[in-house]
């Protein structure tokens, strides 16, 4: 896996993410795998971490996603960084 600079997601979406991961919703994810291809899923969210300096979704069978890899998550834009 090549080591890339982790783009931080747009601020305001932090609180979808733990009010889904709390409330345990079911989630549909579009992200781009380690090909560049598009993927969706139909998930829970299980955690959300931040391991050296990259944040990530943490899936039920233990999968992990970077925010910076999603497109949409229940609809929602997750393509744009955060800018503080």
């Amino acid at each position: 896996m090549i080591n890339r600079p982790y783009q931080p997601i747009d601020c305001g979406l932090y609180d979808y993410l733990e009010k889904w991961a709390t409330l345990r919703t079911q989630v549909e994810i579009i992200y781009i795998d380690e090909n560049k291809v598009p993927k969706q899923i139909t998930t829970l969210i299980a955690d959300l971490k931040t391991i050296s300096s990259v944040e990530y979704l943490i899936l039920p069978n233990k999968t992990t996603l970077r925010l910076d890899d999603t497109l949409t998550i229940n609809g929602k834009d997750f393509s744009g960084t955060c800018s503080l």
